[in-house]
């Protein structure tokens, strides 16, 4: 007599919502070396910032170097990714730090600087074969208002970053004359440039090679080029920043709306709330046209905001 066997019918797992956003699991054995390389720009940056800033290029250099040496070394394509993606964060402070332009106005500084970076970020996308698609370089129509919303959020954000370290403007009159060009260059310079950097280069790099992770990784990056302001307040805040922007780049497949969010951040921080808050706060200058320009011209400028 044969007996029957009912064989229940597999019940599909459902996807978190971590996976579903295009999350992939975590490689532990991954993470040794990548977490080596974050101390090594962490250090490279509290020797700039803090011992000598000739020094800290001579580190930068060094840890540009070792990053190209060890993609070009490696036989994983996805460490080759993320090794030649960091080559991106000495670059920036190389260039902060060895173009001569002491003597030139300070928001020219931002696109003397950004063009070397620009022209690295494309060349390595192109190295490693990223198309526009993979880095988020696309505008989705449906998307539009969700991406737009960002940027009274990144208004919000930009307060709350000026009053944590409160720098002077960078323009001397508030102005639209004033304002209009110093904007599109920190959109563009800032905003975009380093959105395109962190959140869609690096973070594809990241991704493939450290899982979810990776997220976390590449805005310890972020943060770690933020110890030149000397604020710990500050690197936790653009690391949370940073996260979030993450996160909704990865769930929108574009950079589009974090871009405009960056961008509003820093021209809320260093040309809005220069001139407003001290007045609304009752702490400052009630005049607001013949404003000084920063008393303090920093030694490193192309650190990137949030």
């Amino acid at each position: 007599m044969s007996q029957s066997v009912s064989v229940r019918p597999a019940v599909a797992r459902r996807p978190s919502r971590l996976e579903a956003a295009g999350l992939p699991e975590f490689p532990a054995a991954e993470f040794v070396v990548p977490g080596l390389l974050l101390a090594g720009v962490t250090a490279a940056e509290l020797v700039t910032a803090m011992v000598d800033a000739k020094l800290g290029l001579v580190c930068h250099s060094f840890l540009l170097a070792l990053f190209v040496m060890m993609g070009a070394m490696t036989e994983s394509p996805s460490r080759r990714e993320l090794y030649w993606s960091l080559t991106l964060a000495p670059l920036i402070r190389i260039g902060s730090l060895s173009l001569p332009l002491a003597r030139m106005p300070l928001m020219s500084w931002y696109p003397l600087i950004g063009v070397p970076i620009y022209t690295g970020a494309f060349v390595t996308a192109r190295k490693l074969g990223y198309t526009w698609g993979n880095l988020g370089l696309r505008i989705d129509v449906d998307q539009l208002p969700k991406q737009l919303a960002l940027i009274p959020l990144g208004f919000v954000l930009g307060l709350g970053e000026y009053l944590i370290f409160r720098p002077a403007p960078l323009v001397e009159r508030f102005t639209f004359a004033d304002l209009a060009i110093p904007g599109l260059i920190l959109l563009f310079f800032t905003g975009f440039e380093e959105e395109l950097i962190f959140r869609a280069l690096m973070q594809r790099a990241a991704l493939r090679c450290l899982g979810r992770w990776g997220l976390v990784y590449v805005n310890l990056v972020f943060a770690v080029l933020h110890i030149g302001y000397l604020s710990v307040l500050d690197v936790i805040f653009v690391f949370l920043v940073g996260f979030l922007f993450s996160l909704f780049a990865l769930r929108t497949r574009s950079i589009f709306g974090v871009t405009l969010a960056h961008g509003a951040i820093n021209i809320a921080l260093f040309l809005i709330f220069p001139f407003i808050a001290p007045i609304v706060l009752g702490t400052g200058y009630a005049d607001l046209l013949p404003l000084p320009g920063p008393t303090v011209v920093p030694t490193v400028i192309a650190t990137p905001h949030p």
